[in-house]
């Protein structure tokens, strides 16, 4: 079998589409979307959840960077 070869763009959206994929799934068994129904802080979440504030405020923002969520300021 030849091996294809791939544009590196298209090897790299594969790869940045698995991560962001593996976030949506990493919330969702984290069941912090339930927490998310109104604007609340990342310290707010944290102290319901009792996940560590400054992982979560770093996930969130991954969240957030993907389009998942919409940050206010």
């Amino acid at each position: 079998m030849k091996n294809p070869v791939q544009a590196p763009g298209a090897l790299y959206r594969m790869m940045q589409q698995y991560k962001e994929a593996q976030l949506l799934l990493a919330g969702i068994q984290l069941d912090v979307f339930s927490h998310l129904q109104e604007a609340v802080t990342a310290a707010a979440v944290a102290g319901e959840t009792r996940y560590d504030a400054r992982n979560l405020a770093l996930f969130l923002n991954s969240l957030a960077a993907i389009g998942l969520l919409e940050k206010k300021r």
